[in-house]
């Protein structure tokens, strides 16, 4: 991967208002966009807008909870791959950007042949003294586009979410912290409670065994089902997806939440800095 694909594909991770916003562009497609600044930008100046602009990305964010709590005075360092490209501390709390090398092998369909695809992965880790945030810009793009419209499938890729927490929990192990995932259930039920938000599927866990809904189009469980939404608020939250129903301007829409798990998904650029923040803020306000 030379430096200036390296470039285009991260760029191509942030929605296109981003880069607009950015960078003064003429009346051209994203795309095109793209193309123009990975040659003309330098690696410094496409890493920091990663870092500045992760927050609008399409992402997974595990929330965990130190044992002990942190001391942001002597916070242990912590490295994926060679270590944060950038971080950026408070009294109150550090951010530390990494951009690891993620590599996928993807399979030729036709002919079996295998060839390897590389990205700079965006990923964030967000540090209070009660709470560690890992967040992970999601890569979802159709990898045929960048094979001329072969078929193609992935057959494995070098690293994933699952790993990278391990090293987290690892090296603060070593710095004697235990992590443990963060059950959001009360602040997720909360939100649900005070009609913020509204859920289209559903699983929970019963007293002998797991449930699962899925409404129809348009319809919600606590609108349109309001026994069913008696039952599920009453019970530890699977996984769900959720839509805001209120202050819809200040949120990003939809999310997928694993409540036991602290685990938020956000399939959805964000339309501005503080869209996913302020879902995060939230649960937590509440929780």
């Amino acid at each position: 991967m030379t430096a200036t694909q390296a470039r285009e594909r991260l760029l191509n991770l942030y929605p296109a208002h981003a880069i607009r916003s950015a960078w003064t562009l003429g009346n051209v497609t994203k795309e095109r966009a793209v193309e123009e600044l990975a040659k003309t930008q330098s690696t410094a100046d496409v890493s920091n807008f990663a870092f500045e602009n992760i927050s609008l990305t399409k992402q997974h964010v595990y929330l965990l909870e130190p044992s002990p709590a942190f001391s942001m005075s002597a916070l242990p360092t912590v490295t994926i791959d060679d270590g944060p490209t950038l971080q950026h501390g408070e009294r109150s709390e550090a951010r530390f950007f990494y951009l690891p090398d993620l590599r996928f092998e993807v399979v030729f369909l036709d002919s079996l042949d295998r060839q390897y695809i590389d990205f700079k992965w965006p990923i964030l880790i967000d540090i209070r003294r009660d709470l560690l945030q890992v967040k992970f810009t999601t890569i979802e793009r159709d990898l045929r586009t960048l094979f001329h419209g072969e078929r193609v499938t992935v057959s494995r890729r070098s690293v994933d979410e699952k790993s990278i927490l391990k090293s987290i929990e690892d090296q603060f192990r070593a710095s004697s912290h235990r992590l443990r995932a963060l059950d959001i259930n009360k602040g997720i039920k909360a939100l649900w409670a005070q009609d913020y938000i509204d859920s289209q599927e559903a699983r929970w866990k019963k007293s002998r065994s797991t449930a699962n809904e899925v409404m129809d189009e348009r319809f919600f469980l606590k609108r349109d089902l309001p026994e069913m939404y008696d039952a599920v608020r009453r019970a530890p939250i699977l996984k769900a997806q959720f839509e805001f129903m209120k202050d819809r301007e200040q949120f990003v829409p939809h999310f997928v939440v694993e409540a036991n798990d602290g685990v938020l998904r956000f399939p959805l650029y964000g339309n501005r800095q503080e869209s996913s923040l302020n879902v995060i803020a939230k649960i937590l306000e509440l929780n």
